[in-house]
């Protein structure tokens, strides 16, 4: 970007007069170089070899109107600042010019020499920080759109959130946890749409995270739970964090949802089986302690039933004892054949194992009947590509995924990720049509680790474009969903 005026172009009709304008810029900015266009030919030539820092043009030409060359300077892509020198005829001339693009227009009087250095000043700096403003929207755009691509690329639900808990701003992940992936939030309040309520959430079973981070200015996490429009329980990890202006203001809060429910019911199974190994384990202990004195128990009985006369006072006391060691005995047995964790009520809310149907015989119990449960992962791995396939970008979880350095594969295209018949370009190739025509794709992937280990991971892909919709590079974000092997059960 120019700091000052470097390089001027004079459009004259007359050689005197540009020598006269000539020396007043040069007093004025002597630092400046300055060519002359004194006919059509020599305007095109310096306007198609040259960029200027201000142009002057005189008003009343005799080879062209003023109107006209204005409209070819911009029609030839050249933003230069345009002034008149005023020698127009009315004054509505001039209006017209300026509405065309002119910067400004002066009329020649005697303080014409002092009055154009410094009405040049004044339009190159209204036009250079214009250019600058222009810049930093472009870069702003620019930011912008990448930070979009990287919302909607992520599983988690995202929003952002003013001080008034209303949406400014929500990915499509959001939108399709909330309902069939349809529909509007932007402008809506958060707790309305996340909790079904009237108000921000205040109950401690649902406290409010965005609350929270308004009131320290310090990321919060809740989990929240809900009845879905199908009826199930529905689970939700939920994570704030603030956005500060230049001030140190909270100007919004960022929240991301995540649906746990399935980890929710892991923790229940997990939660499930160390019940069931405890029981087991009481169980056999209980069994082999009951069923000790049983096995003593009954045979003495059994013998004296068969020495007391069926019509003694007796008999009937000892049968009724023998029939209850038998029940005790199935209860043992059954005791020792618990293999799920099953309840009956009892008193009140009180729950009981219900031994009938926590207990079958070991012969049926499954040998895999519990399987090993995954490690939720918190962490993505990003990578960035060019159009190419050069990688630009490759962020520390992927270095920790797949054991490459970051050093070794930046500024490299053939390094294998993937399978041998799927090769890194490959997927990319694969994947950009679906990218480009939805603005990101969503599939399942196995990468393969610097140490050849296959690694299963959900990958979302997306294009990264310039600000005249270009497409630039690529941006891959993958979840790690590799399962661990089966394990076996407890059992009996």
């Amino acid at each position: 970007m120019e700091k000052a005026i470097t390089k001027v172009l004079l459009i004259d009709d007359s050689f005197e007069h540009v020598s006269f304008v000539e020396q007043t810029v040069k007093a004025g900015f002597p630092q400046a170089s300055t060519d002359a266009a004194l006919s059509p030919s020599d305007l095109h030539k310096y306007i198609e070899e040259n960029h200027y820092s201000l142009i002057l043009l005189k008003c009343a030409l005799t080879w062209g109107t003023a109107q006209d060359i204005v409209a070819s300077i911009h029609q030839q892509g050249h933003d230069s600042p345009v002034v008149v020198l005023g020698d127009c005829e009315r004054e509505e001339e001039a209006v017209e010019l300026m509405r065309q693009g002119a910067y400004d227009y002066i009329l020649k009087t005697e303080n014409f020499t002092t009055t154009l250095p410094v009405v040049m000043e004044t339009v190159f700096r209204k036009y250079r920080d214009g250019r600058e403003r222009k810049r930093l929207e472009l870069q702003l755009k620019n930011s912008e759109r990448m930070y979009r691509s990287l919302i909607e690329s992520l599983h988690d639900g995202v929003c952002m959130v003013n001080r008034d808990f209303q949406i400014v701003l929500a990915n499509q992940a959001l939108l399709n946890h909330l309902s069939d992936g349809t529909g509007e939030l932007i402008g809506k309040r958060c707790y309305e749409i996340l909790q079904k309520s009237s108000k921000p959430c205040e109950d401690k079973d649902h406290p409010c995270p965005t609350r929270e981070v308004l009131k320290t200015g310090k990321p919060a996490s809740v989990t929240h739970s809900h009845i879905s429009n199908s009826g199930d329980i529905v689970f939700e990890e939920m994570n704030a964090y603030p956005i500060f202006s230049e001030e140190g203001d909270i100007t919004h809060v960022v929240e991301v949802v995540r649906d746990i429910t399935n980890r929710k019911k892991m923790e229940e199974q997990i939660l499930q089986k160390e019940k069931l190994a405890v029981l087991i384990e009481m169980a056999g202990a209980t069994a082999h302690e009951l069923n000790q004195p049983l096995t003593v128990m009954l045979p003495m009985l059994e013998q004296a039933l068969t020495r007391i006369d069926e019509h003694h006072t007796l008999f009937n006391d000892l049968n009724t004892i023998q029939k209850q060691c038998l029940r005790m005995a199935d209860l043992v047995k059954k005791i020792s054949e618990i293999t799920i964790y099953k309840t009956k009520p009892y008193v009140g809310d009180i729950q009981i194992i219900d031994i009938n149907k926590a207990s079958q015989p070991s012969k049926i119990v499954p040998h895999n009947l519990i399987a090993s449960l995954l490690t939720v992962l918190d962490e993505y791995s990003v990578i960035i590509t060019d159009e190419s396939g050069l990688i630009t970008y490759f962020n520390k979880h992927s270095e920790e995924l797949l054991g490459y350095p970051a050093e070794e594969v930046v500024f490299k295209k053939d390094v294998l990720f993937f399978s041998k018949k799927e090769p890194h370009l490959k997927t990319i190739s694969e994947s950009r049509a679906p990218a480009l025509e939805k603005g990101y794709c969503k599939r399942k992937k196995t990468v393969i680790s610097q140490a050849g280990k296959e690694i299963e991971i959900d990958l979302c892909f997306a294009p990264l474009k310039d600000n005249q919709s270009q497409v630039t590079g690529f941006l891959g974000i993958g979840k790690h969903i590799t399962h661990q092997e089966e394990r076996s059960p407890v059992n009996n």
